[in-house]
């Protein structure tokens, strides 16, 4: 990529409530247009004039809102609200001239699932583990994203899902851990060739660590991803672990922290594109946690 990449996270308004409607109430993008515009131009603003601008966005987190099952855990495809809430998605960015990165799955889709006053979170790992659960989430998510957004030229790329190493046996955490890495890398492997066939965008994956970053080689993957929260700056050690330097394709820092550390992000900045990386995405405009504060973004 010629131009290096600079932008932030706006990761949900409400954490899997953003693109269609639960059990509980609509809280969808579509019923906050105004200050999705808003935030969107202040994060434009902010990002300055260093690059191409990008804002990563989550869609179906852990599954809570859309898209919508059949009582077998199939993916049946969308209610109403979805494709108003993306629309007004890709509208806001071309007002705002930013372009969006969508991250399809959150990690928490693969977590064990739960049932909160008659919604379920999460617990949807076999529509990454199981064959033909997979075939219902590319013909019925996937295609119709596709088809509807594939030539979108407010999208960026599309991000597949968001640190897919928590939820990978292969790594041994004691959370919950409920998907093999070949299963994990099929679905990336074939998420990845229905968007190369039916849409003009870049497919990533959010690897949670640059070390991780060799386990989604050779799946076809456009743009390589990984995140970074260290508190020293040795975005070197990450290159070296990542082997920026001998990827087949560009590799973006598409999670570092504004808060937490005593480094500015324009460090980050200066740091990466010394490092090789195609660009840095900040943690985050809207999450509200101990690794942001994009009061502190001034590029």
């Amino acid at each position: 990529m010629k131009e290096f990449i600079i932008g932030a996270n706006y990761p949900w308004r409400h954490y899997g409530q953003d693109f269609g409607t639960s059990g509980w109430c609509y809280r969808g993008l579509a019923s906050a247009k105004k200050e999705l515009y808003r935030e969107f131009s202040e994060i434009e603003s902010v990002l300055g004039t260093g690059g191409k601008k990008v804002i990563r966005v989550f869609v179906f987190a852990d599954g809570r809102s859309s898209p919508e099952f059949d009582s077998a855990g199939n993916v049946m495809g969308f209610d109403d609200f979805f494709f108003r809430d993306f629309d007004t998605l890709v509208h806001t960015a071309e007002q705002s001239r930013v372009q969006v990165m969508p991250v399809l799955l959150d990690f928490h889709w693969c977590r064990q699932g739960s049932v909160l006053e008659g919604v379920q979170l999460g617990g949807h790992s076999e529509v990454v583990a199981e064959p033909a659960r997979r075939e219902s989430f590319l013909k019925n998510a996937l295609a119709p994203l596709l088809g509807r957004y594939g030539r979108c030229p407010e999208i960026f790329a599309w991000d597949l899902i968001n640190e897919p190493e928590w939820v990978v046996r292969r790594f041994e955490r004691p959370n919950g851990s409920s998907v093999d890495l070949e299963s994990m890398r099929a679905f990336v492997r074939e998420c990845t060739e229905m968007i190369h066939q039916e849409a003009g965008q870049p497919v990533t994956v959010g690897s949670a660590r640059p070390q991780w970053l060799r386990y989604w080689r050779n799946l076809g993957l456009d743009l390589y991803q990984c995140h970074w929260y260290l508190g020293r700056l040795r975005l070197r050690l990450a290159a070296l672990r990542a082997g920026i330097r001998t990827l087949d394709r560009p590799c973006l820092v598409g999670e570092a922290p504004t808060a937490g550390t005593g480094i500015q992000p324009a460090q980050y900045v200066r740091k990466a594109k010394r490092e090789g990386y195609s660009g840095i995405l900040f943690w985050s405009f809207r999450a509200n946690d101990s690794a942001s504060d994009f009061s502190r973004v001034r590029i």
